[in-house]
């Protein structure tokens, strides 16, 4: 697989992994030191996907 084959593969896997949500994912692929709009992507992401997985959440309903 080229660069831009692995890269494209990766970014659908990050798509389906906001829309399931699917955790796993960015604790595996999202570095721990990585920045988005000036915060941590990583603990953002997993607090993210975490809210809508949790039972009773507002965004699971």
């Amino acid at each position: 697989m080229d660069n831009k084959s692995e890269i494209m593969a990766l970014e659908e896997q990050m798509r389906l992994a906001e829309l399931a949500p699917d955790p796993d994912f960015f604790q595996q692929y999202i570095d721990d030191d990585a920045l988005l709009g000036g915060m941590f992507a990583k603990a953002k992401m997993l607090e993210r996907t975490a809210r809508i997985t949790a039972p009773n959440s507002p965004e699971s309903a």
